[in-house]
């Protein structure tokens, strides 16, 4: 890249949807940037709303750009592209759209096309715009970022896209994601939690698509079996499921053994991880699988699914089933509860598993696509 400082305007306002999968991605690639990259300068777009501790952690060459229109439409269609020509951005890296009538280069990233495989999750009005303008960014961008070569070959066939504008930019894990073995904080977690000393763990915003019902239905199993005694525990932000998840619970007399205890904040969240016995992250479809990999850098063991790009996560393991399989999810587990070599190999390797994941390795590949575009 040439000596000089370029403008680049972020995509920021999902920044403010803490406890979800686009918030815990655009957090790390901002904190990996400011690391690798002090030169150029980065506007933050409609970051207003976003936590403090990312802004401060962010370096002296990031800096918050205020919208005053924040729907997505008013977005994506006024807010941004009168913004960026009065910035005189040299790039604007979007996050699944670009706004039109943009005067400069453009990445955009799309972490996945879930929408595409299973519109049933979807609110009839994403059903109708999400194909239309994530297809139409996909084209439109000179270069695209996503997470996974599952998700790389999904989107270039799906929209006839050259694979070799399509790059893996797999995500990283956040420093706090790591082993807590001090008795002292895993008892306070405990407590401040109400938690058992052996529990399951099931983590993330509760979406049709992660599948806990199917996790509740393997664990109501293995309880009419008397195969179990450990607790079962969902933490995460309520989504679209949530209420379905509530009455299944209900219904299935498991009101003593299951409980919600809602958005787990980040300072707590390895801790609460490490306390737990597994993870169970059953989810029918990801571009990724961020809380399996965070899950493994806390040296606890993970189950998970075999499908769309988990098993890029996960690596070489046994420790994962058939999306909606509750008897093969209900097999996993008792074999992992019961077997205490099991899940110490398990940690250990999801362990070193994790180690090849860091901010700062995607951030130095973004980076390299920024100064790839700006080249051209």
């Amino acid at each position: 890249m040439s000596k000089r400082i370029y403008k680049i305007g972020l995509d920021a306002h999902a920044l403010a949807a803490v406890g979800t999968g686009n918030h815990s991605y655009l957090r790390g690639l901002i904190e990996g940037l400011a690391q690798v990259d002090p030169k150029n300068k980065y506007l933050l777009y409609d970051a207003a709303r976003a936590p403090l501790d990312v802004i401060n952690r962010a370096a002296k060459n990031f800096s918050v750009r205020n919208l005053y229109l924040h729907s997505a439409l008013a977005r994506n269609v006024f807010s941004v592209p009168l913004a960026q020509r009065l910035d005189g951005l040299d790039l604007y890296h979007g996050q699944f759209f670009l706004p039109l009538g943009l005067n400069c280069k453009t990445v955009v990233s799309i972490h996945d096309l879930c929408f595409e495989h299973y519109p049933e999750f979807f609110r009839l009005s994403e059903r109708a715009l999400l194909p239309r303008l994530v297809r139409a960014a996909a084209r439109r961008a000179d270069e695209i970022l996503t997470l996974s070569e599952f998700s790389k070959q999904d989107i270039a066939q799906r929209y006839r896209v050259d694979a070799a504008k399509i790059h893996v930019v797999a995500p990283g894990i956040e420093p706090h994601f790591k082993p807590i073995q001090d008795a002292a904080i895993l008892d306070a977690i405990r407590a401040r939690y109400a938690l058992p000393q052996s529990f399951i763990l099931f983590y993330g915003r509760t979406d049709p698509r992660k599948g806990a019902d199917v996790l509740i239905q393997a664990y109501q199993k293995l309880l009419a079996q008397g195969a179990i005694n450990s607790e079962l525990i969902i933490a995460g932000r309520a989504g679209s499921a949530d209420a379905a998840l509530r009455a299944l619970v209900q219904n299935g007399g498991l009101g003593a053994r299951v409980r919600f205890i809602g958005i787990v904040p980040d300072q707590d969240l390895a801790g609460v991880i490490s306390a737990a016995t597994c993870v169970v992250y059953p989810s029918i479809f990801e571009g990724f699988g961020l809380p399996a990999l965070e899950a493994m850098a806390c040296g606890t063991p993970v189950i998970t699914t075999n499908a769309s790009a988990l098993p890029e996560v996960m690596g070489d393991t046994e420790l994962m089933f058939e999306p909606g399989d509750v008897d093969a999810l209900a097999r996993t587990l008792k074999r992992m509860l019961d077997s205490e070599t099991a899940r110490t190999q398990a940690a250990a390797a999801g362990l070193a598993r994790a180690q090849m994941f860091s901010w700062t390795r995607s951030a130095r590949q973004a980076l390299a696509v920024y100064e790839h575009v700006l080249a051209a």
